[in-house]
Order: C-alpha cells, then structure tokens, then sequence
C-alpha cells in the first residue's frame, strides 16, 4: 500500500503569539513522513486580524 494522499487546508498561525500553533506542526508532522503521506497541495488563509 502506497503513501496516503493529502491535501491540507490550514490557517497557520505559527509565529504569532498567543496563537495555537496545532496547523503548522500537522504540516510537519506530514512533510517529515513522505512514505505515509503524499502531500498533494497546501491550501493557505488567513485568519490573523
């Protein structure tokens, strides 16, 4: 069974304090396992205001 594909759908609030930073470590944790998961496309907004 090959690599599980993604695509991941994120507001990453990383470097921002005060902000849950749990969106930018999923993104790590998928591109640090390249034989579990395929990362097709990242999809970025921004909800910092």
């Amino acid at each position: 069974m090959g690599a599980e594909k993604v695509v991941i759908d994120t507001d990453p609030a990383t470097g921002y304090a005060l902000r849950d930073v749990d969106d930018g470590l999923a993104l790590a944790y998928l591109l640090a396992l390249p034989d579990e998961f395929d990362v097709l496309g990242i999809v970025e907004t921004s909800s910092i205001q």
